[in-house]
């Protein structure tokens, strides 16, 4: 008997260090600088509606949403445009609801770099000629492929070699996937569902805009950065999407007893990462959804887990990118009176 004790207390032991070296317990005291910044507003860009905006080495990316065209490149120096590519709809060159995650890539064949576009709720992939476009040439897409009608509704949609890789966001079963190019109506589950009581009595919809999560790819450390709007909590997963550590803010994750997307009660914490090579950044709300959900705070970590910088801005931040390059932060903030701001970091 005393063994068997003794047994137990070991096993306790064991698995309460493995629970505490998968985790890490932060707040704000704990990183390394307090910094403000303050904003430089971009006259040359004026988008009305924008959705997202990408670096590349040369280039800034502008994506809209709602208007025509549907892409905006400008010289990343000058800030002068020098393209627009894309009208809405479903013909050629035309898209309805695009998404472009900020990578490009190079063909063995051609010295041409590429992107790829993904339609929201349509499970549609296009592979374009970015240097097509910047050339002026009327034909740039190269490709389109299908996902499988199980995940059409696709969010946090990447790209590695031949692979995709994205969040379920409508299959009660299937929390992330991956999928190849070459037979994209095939794809594998990968993650873990998460069905707790409380989620599991939840109606699909509400479920799925619960538990989803902000994502960011890092093709330089091969890891994925999952943060969490209603969660106070964010995940480092690896190519594969299983979990290698959470980041939470205090002593444990937050418990949700009821779902209302309005109600005045919910803390709301994250939203859309930006993984860098050395760091990643994270746009931090922490306060209840009083008047807005939108961050003015972004938050630094290395590939550790460990807090580094907290930059306090004096602007929203609707979409944002970093160049790490120009150590550069470039953020859409949706104010009327400088709606493009940079800040020198």
């Amino acid at each position: 008997m005393k063994k068997f004790y003794i047994y137990i207390l070991i096993s306790i032991t064991f698995f309460s260090c493995k629970n505490a070296e998968n985790s890490i317990n932060i707040n704000l005291n704990d990183f390394q600088k307090t910094i403000n910044l303050k904003s430089n507003k971009i006259e040359k860009i004026n988008q009305l509606t924008p959705s997202s905006i990408c670096v590349f080495d040369s280039i800034i990316m502008i994506t809209d949403y709602t208007e025509n065209p549907r892409f905006h490149f400008y010289n990343k120096k000058t800030l002068n445009k020098i393209g627009q590519y894309g009208l809405i709809g479903k013909g050629p060159e035309e898209f309805d609801e695009p998404e472009c995650n900020c990578q490009t890539f190079k063909k063995s064949n051609s010295k041409d770099e590429f992107i790829m576009i993904y339609e929201f709720g349509y499970g549609l992939i296009h592979e374009v000629n970015l240097s097509s476009i910047l050339r002026n040439e009327k034909s740039s897409k190269i490709n389109k492929f299908y996902l499988n009608p199980e995940i059409y509704n696709a969010d946090n949609v990447y790209f590695i070699n031949d692979s995709v890789f994205g969040e379920a966001t409508d299959n009660k079963n299937v929390k992330y996937f991956k999928s190849s190019l070459k037979n994209p109506k095939s794809f594998n589950k990968l993650g873990v569902v998460n069905n707790n009581e409380f989620l599991s009595k939840l109606p699909i919809e509400d479920k799925v805009n619960l538990d989803r999560s902000y994502m960011a790819f890092s093709k330089d450390n091969n890891k994925f950065i999952a943060a969490y709007l209603r969660y106070n909590k964010i995940k480092i997963l690896d190519t594969q999407l299983n979990e290698k550590f959470t980041i939470l803010y205090g002593e444990s994750e937050n418990e949700i007893k009821k779902f209302n997307l309005s109600s005045p009660q919910n803390i709301f914490y994250f939203k859309r990462p930006f993984a860098g090579k050395q760091y990643f950044y994270v746009p931090y709300i922490g306060e209840k959804n009083e008047v807005s959900t939108t961050p003015k705070e972004i938050h630094v970590f290395d590939y550790n887990g460990n807090p580094v910088n907290r930059y306090i801005l004096d602007t929203p931040i609707r979409f944002f990118t970093v160049d790490e390059k120009q150590k550069k932060l470039y953020v859409i903030t949706g104010q009327d009176d400088k709606p493009y701001v940079e800040y020198k970091l």
